[in-house]
């Protein structure tokens, strides 16, 4: 199998901004390793449609990822220190 060349992802949320993100990234042949979310059906359903992994927190997010993209949330900082702010 050829190694991609590409970046591998974590997304933060499962809004519209991370649906639409995630598919188009999954269709230009990016692996998005993890989605995050904190309300579970949402995310997994999204994780499910990209075949990644599905997170609630920060504690069990997939720290092998080349970037973490904020789909709308607020964070601060790579994977390994990544702190989440409630925007709501």
């Amino acid at each position: 199998m050829e190694e991609s060349n590409h970046p591998e992802v974590v997304l933060l949320g499962a809004g519209n901004l991370a649906n639409h993100l995630g598919i188009a990234l999954f269709n230009a042949g990016i692996k998005v390793r993890q989605v995050v979310n904190r309300t579970q059906a949402r995310g997994e359903l999204l994780a499910k449609k990209l075949h990644a992994s599905f997170a609630t927190g920060p504690a069990d997010m997939d720290m092998n990822a080349d970037v973490l993209h904020s789909g709308g949330q607020r964070s601060r900082g790579t994977p390994s220190g990544c702190r989440f702010e409630d925007t709501g």
